[in-house]
């Protein structure tokens, strides 16, 4: 927190000697951690008696308890971001601590009014220089709910040449002047307004306005002070508060990285294979060439027999999607990729990334770009009981699958099901582990006609 001074002329006490004015300077500091407990009066308000006790060797102590409960009840609005101060509405405040630079020796209370504007200097729009003279004490002609009087004080005109005598003797050693405001009472303890004094012209010329105010929260608002500022307690609070919003926002975001649906389709295999699906992969006698060719269909329901090769071709995801231009940022190859084909009859599982050839040992990571063709076969295991059966392809952002620990937890999902049941379980599990899936269901029959005659 930036020290702010206020200046205020006071009339210093003396035994025998005539009493002189003299200027005291005044600020407001954060209180210390482990600060040492003061000897204040037990008569004191215990919460406040703090915020003054530092004025006790200046003898200013009383005047600074006053100051301080005035500022308590201006009941000013803390800073928007201040969750700490809304929780204690008082903890700014009780958080200060006054400080005087010389110890003035004072019977009077015109200090009152500084030590309140200096509580609330630190954080006011005015950068100039702050001077008061006037009293918080006193019976206040009416009453305000969130306001405090400003009385008079004595021998204010003596003040005032007081603090033009020190502007001139600054401006004759080369220092020129500064903007100041100087607030008073709207009265000197006379009855003469301040407004009128031949001292307010003068200061006026040298820069020092001078602005007599009835009530505390004139000078607050002239001051540009209305709200209270930041304690490091509500910065605390905002910093757990954007750590917690970021960790949220990050674990939202992790959320639909993995979880955000990725569209998959099946595509036209070409040639007599015209229909948006799956087909048989069909190999000329010399091997050279496929074919594609419909998969044979009784009562609408696809048919295949052991031996076959069951064919794909899908589109992965779309170019032009916010995934797929975050993975193209990264330098990513794109989606990771895994089908997998169950028999209810025999409930059997065939977890793999690309289609088995003899020569390859272990699974491949199958990966393509968003927007991107997967074209893939699966010769169908002889082994197959007949009966039903689901190709699954599925397909995810954030990691590689592992064929054998899916393979794994789908039989023990699956549990003791039989038939039907057991395959809708099964596919149900599978689809659950990725954004994206495509279920393709047929029949596995040896009575079925083999189309890849030719």
């Amino acid at each position: 927190m930036e020290r702010r001074d206020i200046h205020v002329p006071v009339v210093a006490y003396s035994m025998g000697d005539p009493d002189q004015v003299a200027i005291c300077r005044l600020w407001c500091e954060p209180s210390a951690a482990g600060e040492s407990q003061r000897d204040v009066p037990s008569d004191a308000d215990k919460r406040l008696a703090p915020v003054a006790a530092p004025l006790l060797s200046a003898q200013l102590f009383e005047s600074g308890c006053v100051a301080a409960m005035a500022v308590r009840k201006l009941g000013l609005r803390p800073a928007p971001l201040a969750w700490w101060q809304r929780l204690r509405p008082y903890a700014w405040l009780e958080s200060r601590r006054l400080f005087a630079a010389d110890a003035i020796p004072t019977l009077g209370s015109s200090a009152e009014l500084g030590l309140a504007l200096a509580l609330l200097l630190p954080s006011a729009r005015f950068k100039g220089v702050a001077i008061a003279s006037g009293s918080l004490s006193g019976e206040a002609p009416e009453l305000r709910d969130r306001d405090v009087a400003v009385h008079p004080v004595g021998r204010l005109e003596e003040k005032l040449r007081k603090i033009l005598d020190r502007s001139e003797a600054l401006l004759a050693a080369g220092r020129g002047p500064s903007p100041a405001l100087c607030f008073t009472p709207i009265t000197d303890d006379q009855g003469r307004s301040v407004a009128e004094l031949e001292i307010v012209a003068r200061l006026r010329r040298q820069g020092i306005e001078v602005v007599p105010i009835r009530w505390l929260s004139e000078a607050i608002m002239r001051l540009g002070c209305e709200r209270l500022p930041l304690m490091g307690a509500d910065r605390l609070v905002l910093a757990a508060g954007l750590t917690f919003g970021i960790g949220i926002a990050l674990a939202a975001s992790a959320w639909l990285w993995r979880a955000y649906p990725i569209p998959l389709a099946f595509e036209r295999g070409g040639g007599q294979a015209i229909a948006s699906e799956p087909y048989l992969a069909c190999v000329t006698t010399d091997g050279r060439h496929t074919i594609p060719q419909p998969i044979a269909r009784q009562n609408r329901i696809p048919w295949l027999k052991g031996g076959q090769k069951l064919a794909w071709s899908v589109r992965v995801g779309t170019p032009d999607a916010w995934d797929a231009r975050v993975l193209s940022t990264f330098g990513s190859r794109g989606y990771y990729l895994l089908f997998a084909v169950v028999s209810a009859e025999g409930r059997r599982i065939l977890v793999d990334h690309a289609p088995a050839d003899d020569h390859r040992k272990t699974s491949p990571i199958y990966r393509t770009i968003p927007g991107e063709l997967w074209e893939q076969w699966f010769q169908i295991p002889p082994a197959f009981e007949e009966g039903e059966c689901a190709l699954v392809i599925l397909a995810r952002r954030d990691r590689s699958f592992d064929p054998n620990a899916l393979g794994r937890a789908l039989a023990a999902q699956a549990g003791p099901r039989q038939g039907a049941d057991w395959l809708n379980s099964a596919v149900n599990f599978l689809q659950s582990q990725a954004p994206g899936f495509l279920i393709y269901q047929f029949g596995k029959s040896n009575d079925v006609p083999d189309r890849c005659q030719f």
